[in-house]
């Protein structure tokens, strides 16, 4: 009986966590210039955008990140802890 209890007890927490939709995100790239240069140790303002229905949908949510690259050009972001352009 103990074991059904505790089987039940982690399945409960098991799906509540699963269920919790992910908030933040982590995201990486390079980012490279209009003529396809690697920006390297550079200052860069980044905005991600969530579209409604896809590519040409409406942005219901942005938010924008101040960057720098390292000397590779690598930047890295987590997408839910920027500052707030539009939507929640």
């Amino acid at each position: 009986m103990r074991y059904l209890f505790l089987l039940l007890v982690c399945t409960f927490f098991t799906t509540v966590v699963v269920a919790q939709p992910a908030s933040r995100f982590h995201y990486q790239a390079v980012a490279r210039d209009g003529g396809g240069q690697i920006m390297k140790n550079q200052s860069l303002s980044v905005t991600f955008n969530v579209l409604e229905d896809g590519p040409s949908g409406a942005v219901i949510y942005a938010e924008n990140h101040e960057l720098s690259t390292d000397q590779f050009g690598l930047f890295q972001a987590v997408v839910g802890d920027g500052a707030v352009k539009e939507g929640s």
